[in-house]
């Protein structure tokens, strides 16, 4: 197994916001790319695990930028790494360079594997060609420890939606990307933040109805999004 892998793309007018800096999404877009490439050369892709009835899904995501990404910036080199994994987890780092080597972005995501039909969560193990490969050192100044966002009476609602087939992917839910945006949309001023972590915890599919709710404080701000009752995600923004 390929050690790391790396990607190299331009970036256009469309990757940046209102405020010209890159997208939350457009960021992990890139990501999720990056690590879907790594995966099918090692022969545990989309198409390899839908033959065994499997699925990689996101489970955790920390996203720590380290300079401005403004429109400056022409290209970037996106570098992945996985980690050994542990029973159910799997861990890959990532971290993003400009045109000159300089380091833009890191990241922690901790992925895992579940049945496609009956959407259980499955060992690791059941990937052969992915844990008897080589894995790399740690390469990003990140930890793999993550916030636990718990709701209580300093939440505020800030919004409610309906999931339409736009933001579905070819596993038939809302695309992990599209989440960090879900969260971003509840924050009353989004560009003062450096990090965000996003935890997965229910998928949403179809016609669910989503309530959103934040609490912001000096410092921090964090974000729950839940449906039927049930937390869905959940975000940590940091400065």
């Amino acid at each position: 197994m390929a050690k790391q892998l790396t990607i190299t793309v331009p970036l256009y007018e469309s990757d940046f916001d209102c405020n010209q800096s890159l997208k939350h999404s457009r960021a992990m877009e890139l990501m999720q790319n990056v690590a879907t490439d790594h995966a099918a050369s090692i022969g545990c892709g989309w198409n390899a695990l839908d033959e065994q009835d499997m699925l990689w899904i996101l489970y955790k995501i920390k996203l720590r930028y380290l300079k401005v990404m403004d429109k400056s910036i022409k290209s970037i080199t996106i570098v992945t790494t996985p980690q050994k994994p542990e029973r159910l987890l799997a861990e890959r780092q990532c971290y993003a360079l400009d045109e000159n080597g300089n380091r833009l972005f890191e990241s922690v995501a901790m992925w895992m594997v579940i049945g496609k039909s009956n959407r259980k969560i499955l060992p690791i193990s059941r990937l052969e060609n992915y844990i008897n490969g080589e894995f790399g050192q740690n390469t990003v100044s990140l930890d793999n420890k993550f916030c636990k966002v718990v709701a209580d009476d300093e939440f505020r609602f800030a919004y409610d939606f309906v999931v339409r087939r736009s933001l579905l992917d070819a596993n038939g839910h809302v695309n992990n990307t599209h989440y960090v945006t879900f969260a971003e949309d509840a924050l009353s001023c989004p560009q003062k933040y450096s990090q965000v972590e996003v935890t997965f915890n229910h998928e949403l599919k179809p016609n669910a109805k989503v309530a959103v709710l934040v609490k912001e404080t000096d410092c921090t701000a964090e974000v729950i999004g839940t449906s039927d009752g049930v937390q869905c995600f959940s975000a940590q923004f940091t400065e």
